[in-house]
């Protein structure tokens, strides 16, 4: 008989809450810095800013990538409980919008929960 785990729970809402507003604060200063080297390049060019921007937009790409096999992967450790597939639905939602790059995510673990959610 299945029971409901609260701890395990709570661990998937904390995850997507850190995750969530993690990403959002990075993409918002990666967003003020693209405006300030707008602003800055019309008065000087400033190679070394932008290649710096560049790699941390790949960075932030990489973090939600690898955040969301993890995700995966844990949820798929435990996939009778509510909370495992409603992560896996978003996680797989997240890979369908592009929010995600599918190819780095292990095609094992993508297969693993595509057929979980059927």
């Amino acid at each position: 008989m299945f029971t409901h785990n609260t701890a395990a729970s709570e661990n998937y809402v904390n995850m997507h809450r850190v995750r969530t507003t993690s990403l959002q604060i990075f993409s918002e200063d990666l967003k003020k810095c693209k405006t300030f080297m707008t602003k800055v390049n019309a008065v000087v060019k400033v190679p070394e800013l932008i290649e710096q921007v560049k790699l941390a937009t790949m960075a932030m790409q990489d973090a939600r990538n690898f955040m969301c096999e993890g995700l995966l992967a844990t949820a798929l450790a435990n996939p009778q409980a509510k909370e495992s597939r409603d992560s896996i639905r978003f996680e797989l939602g997240a890979i369908s919008g592009g929010i995600v790059t599918e190819s780095k995510i292990l095609p094992q673990i993508l297969e693993a929960a595509r057929k979980l959610i059927g």
